[in-house]
């Protein structure tokens, strides 16, 4: 049976996510689980400092073995890399996870704890992906005077159907005696928890308990402070492994369905909709060419590409352009769901281009065109989801894509 997954993240750094990676390690193979520890963050490695761990790691041509730490097999870039510094393509972060998922010589491993970098970017979705096929979920990690990356990092989450363990708040307090010092301001996990529907796990308050955990045990929390893991481990041996949303399958016929919306479109925007006044109105001027790329749920292939001017107040196909000035690559369901306007994105509101951009699910290049191009076509767009003219015939199709 394949290793299950379990994530550790947040939306910004300094959270503690290390600190609350080793602990689950070490619980759940206290239970009897054979665990593997990845360091997730390339970059900024830090597994081995937490767990006092200097040991280089064995590496060969093909595979790298990792080292075994009080019963827990890890692999971290500080492990080969040492104290040089680091600074790959980002590209390449999900690439080196895969390989170390795949090629490592692990060792009948029953879950992998992945210690990821604090991220709300697209580098985050690839990395989730390199352990979709078996995730449990994510374990948030957040701290009180950062609420507000907590809350977005939960959005990614939910809006891209990446299934939540649960939220633990580190640094929740400090206590001197009977008198607890809120010096990162009040707690606010409650209230996420309650706003987002997600389990709270427990707090970690602040106090110099964790940093001699660090200093002499290997970061392994004890009493009250492992409250919060033990919650998380009840929690992760409960659940089922679940598939991201956001790396559902399009269904087979998917391209042929994309060609004929794209087709209903721009019929319906030249005929029900003002494009000229749009151009007035956004500045946007005629006579360049833009490129609509639809691609697939992992924004990696292009399933449909038609290239267009705006001539007279008209979308005008172009075959084979010199050049083009303006690209938009759109996920497929995405078009479906901005056009159709019945998504609600976590925190309330309703999915547009807009928020596409926002999220990864569209990307628009061309020089000085990425905002203006944004707004331009988020425009036209909500314009013909509003015209019952323009979508008579493409609210059936959209239904079928979304």
């Amino acid at each position: 049976m394949a290793p299950k997954s379990v994530l550790v993240c947040s939306g910004k750094g300094g959270t503690g996510k290390t600190l609350v990676s080793i602990n689950l390690a070490y619980e759940l193979s206290k239970r009897g689980k054979i665990v593997g520890l990845i360091d997730g963050d390339v970059s900024n490695p830090n597994l081995p400092n937490l767990m006092g761990v200097s040991q280089e790691l064995e590496t060969t041509r093909e595979t790298i073995k990792p080292l075994t730490v009080n019963g827990i097999q890890m692999v971290s870039m500080g492990l080969i890399a040492g104290d040089k510094a680091i600074c790959m393509d980002s590209s390449q972060y999900a690439e080196f996870l895969r390989d170390l998922v795949g090629y490592s010589e692990w060792k009948a491993i029953d879950y992998f704890i992945v210690d990821l970098p604090a991220s709300n970017s697209d580098e985050f979705k690839k990395m989730v992906r390199v352990f979709s096929d078996n995730l449990i979920g994510s374990v948030i990690v957040m701290q009180p005077a950062h609420s507000i990356d907590a809350e977005r990092v939960i959005k990614l989450h939910l809006d891209n159907g990446i299934p939540v363990v649960g939220l633990v708040e580190n640094m929740s307090f400090f206590q001197a005696g009977k008198v607890k010092y809120k010096i990162f301001g009040e707690s606010t996990v409650e209230a996420i928890s309650k706003e987002f529907n997600i389990p709270v796990l427990g707090q970690i308050p602040l106090t110099m308990r964790v940093r001699k955990a660090v200093q002499e045990q290997g970061a392994r929390l004890d009493g009250e402070l492992a409250q919060p893991i033990l919650n998380a481990v009840e929690h992760i041996l409960e659940m089922k492994v679940q598939k991201p949303g956001f790396l559902e399958k399009l269904k087979a016929k998917a391209t042929e369905l994309i060609e004929t919306t794209l087709i209903q479109m721009v019929l319906a925007a030249n005929k029900e909709i003002d494009i000229k006044g749009l151009q007035s109105q956004f500045g946007y001027p005629g006579g360049r060419v833009i490129r609509f790329n639809l691609m697939d749920d992992s924004m990696e292939r292009i399933l449909v590409s038609a290239d267009f001017k705006i001539l007279d107040g008209k979308l005008v196909a172009v075959e084979n352009p010199r050049q083009i000035d303006t690209g938009i690559d759109l996920k497929s369901r995405a078009l479906a769901w901005a056009m159709l306007g019945n998504k609600v994105i976590a925190g309330g509101g309703l999915y547009d281009l807009e928020i596409a951009w926002y999220m990864g699910d569209a990307r628009v290049w061309g020089y000085g065109d990425t905002v203006r191009g944004v707004h331009f076509m988020k425009e036209v767009w909500n314009t013909m989801r509003t015209n019952r003219g323009a979508m008579e015939k493409l609210a059936p199709l959209l239904q079928r894509l979304a």
